[in-house]
Formats: structure tokens, sequence, C-alpha cells
């Protein structure tokens, strides 16, 4: 029984990127630490010439701002028309925040729901506090909304392979960052600087799209999966062959995930799930643009109608 199986992998930037920063991390090269990973690197330009019958490779075509944005523009037609055809279905999300989370301001009759109306109510709840929290600058406030709020979600607590947010909540709060953070974060948000956020996972967008519910939403797998299966859609019936960067979002699972794309990039930094958050938001709001929908609210709750699988 063979130990060792050879594969080729291919590595995109990210991906490189992610290498050396652990590489720097452990004091060693780049190719030392791949070297002891049990990896040979070899340069894209090296890699051997097609053999005797096989056809080379065609470099992707680049597409000029022109094309990029008029296909851009379909797309988000084609979008609006897959979001209208979903707009009477049932929402049902099932959340149930707690006992540890749950504040004196929470109502109990709010601590467990399922309908669009309970889930909205929850949010409107906990940007009202939140708001609170940063204009007395209240740090005890400030921990009870972070910690109910993203529990509300259902990622504060680690499940299984999923990494919670627990574990950073809890030492943001014991230390005193907790409050500096948000009001930092909080004027990356007014001033559109959407990269700058010093934290960024699926939890914690839940938190800065309570600090502006008319532009952002909250980011998860589910939602990208539908952004993601829409523009495969999309790219068939149109039959193009390449996509402008503006589409090109990348997905938050793993291969064996039933929510995971072949041919979909997994996104590996917080700087690249940064610029997909941006991405997103720039095509919720392209969307409303056109006039049938007022409020990224519906917008969220139809993606995630759309991420069912």
């Amino acid at each position: 029984m063979a130990l060792y199986q050879e594969v080729m992998l291919k590595m995109d930037q990210e991906c490189v990127e992610l290498f050396e920063k652990e590489a720097a991390r452990r004091n060693m090269s780049l190719s030392t630490f791949l070297q002891d990973a049990g990896l040979l690197c070899v340069a894209q330009e090296d890699a051997p010439p097609p053999s005797a019958g096989e056809k080379p490779r065609r470099k992707k075509k680049k597409l000029s701002p022109g094309e990029a944005e008029v296909i851009a523009d379909r797309f988000i037609t084609f979008l609006n028309t897959q979001l209208l055809a979903c707009r009477d279905k049932p929402f049902s999300c099932r959340y149930s925040i707690s006992p540890a989370n749950q504040a004196s301001w929470l109502p109990e009759a709010l601590s467990c729901g399922e309908s669009a109306e309970e889930n909205y109510r929850m949010e409107l709840l906990f940007h009202e506090k939140l708001m609170e929290a940063l204009e007395k600058e209240d740090e005890t406030l400030c921990l009870e909304v972070v910690r109910a709020a993203i529990d509300w979600g259902g990622v504060y607590y680690s499940r299984g392979v999923r990494k919670g947010n627990q574990q950073q909540v809890e030492k943001l709060g014991r230390e005193g960052e907790l409050l500096p953070v948000l009001r930092r974060s909080y004027r990356h948000i007014l001033s559109r600087e959407l990269e700058k956020l010093e934290i960024f996972t699926s939890g914690w967008s839940i938190i800065w799209y309570l600090m502006d519910m008319e532009e952002l939403f909250i980011l998860s797998s589910r939602k990208i999966y539908a952004l993601n299966k829409v523009i495969q859609a999309f790219q068939a019936a149109e039959g193009l062959s390449v996509l402008p960067p503006e589409l090109d979002l990348g997905q938050l699972v793993y291969q064996g995930s039933p929510r995971y794309l072949e041919g979909v990039r997994y996104l590996y930094t917080q700087k690249s799930k940064l610029i997909l958050f941006k991405k997103c938001v720039r095509i919720l709001g392209e969307i409303r643009q056109r006039g049938d929908f007022v409020h990224n609210k519906e917008l969220d709750n139809l993606l995630f109608i759309m991420g069912d699988v």
C-alpha cells in the first residue's frame, strides 16, 4: 500500500500569500516551508509543454472595461429577475439565543423565533442597543449586544469543525478593546472604507450590518452560495467564457460541503472576505437602484431562501 500519492495542485495568489505569511511567522523561506510540508513548488512558466497530441492551453480572454461594465449590468438585470421570482416564497430561519447571552433588555419572548417578523424585530432591537452602547460608550452593553447578536446568528459558539466567535469576543471584552474596535469600525462603515475593518467573519458581519442596515447585509456561506449559483446560471445563459472581476466572488465552504461549487475558488484570508463583502454590498446597491426592492433586509432574506440546498 502506497504511503504517498503524487498530486498536482495549482495555487492562486491568495493561497501563495497565505503560505508566505505562515513561512514568515516560522522564520523560514517559502521554499523551505513548502518542502517541510512535503510540497514541491513549480513556477507556472516552468511547467512542461503539452505532450504530443495534447492541445496547448489557451489564455483566458481579458475583458475590456466597457465589456465588463455591460456584462455586469446584464447580470444585475438577471439577478433582479431571479430575486423577484422568489418573492412569494416563505422565509424561515430558526434561532435560539443561549440563556448565557440573554441580557436584561432582551424580552424573553424574542429569545427564540423563526419567522421573518421575529428575526427583523430582533435585528431592530440589536441595532437600537448597539447604537445606544456606542453613544454612551457603555462597554458592558457593547459586550451584551455583540454576544447576543452573534449568538442569534448561530455562530457565537464553535460547532464541530466550524470555529465560533466566542473566544475573540470574550478576549476583546476582557482586555477593554471591544468598544474601541466597534467605534473605529463604525467610522470605517460610515466612510464606506469597509476594507479597513479590523475584524471580519460571518459572525462579525452581523455587527457591521447592525451599524448600517440600509447599505450592508449579513454575510453567510448560504447567501454566497445563492449568488454564485445565479452567476453560474447567468454565465451559462449568456454563453460567457470569462466574467468581470466584480462577479468573481469566491466561496466560503470547503469541498465536501453541500454548498461547495466546483470551479469557484475558496477564500482563505480576511482580506479576500472583505473584498467579497464589498462586491456583494455593491451588487445589492445596484439591485436597489433598479427600483423593485427598497431595503437590503428583503434582499438579505431572499438570498437566504435561494441558498437552500
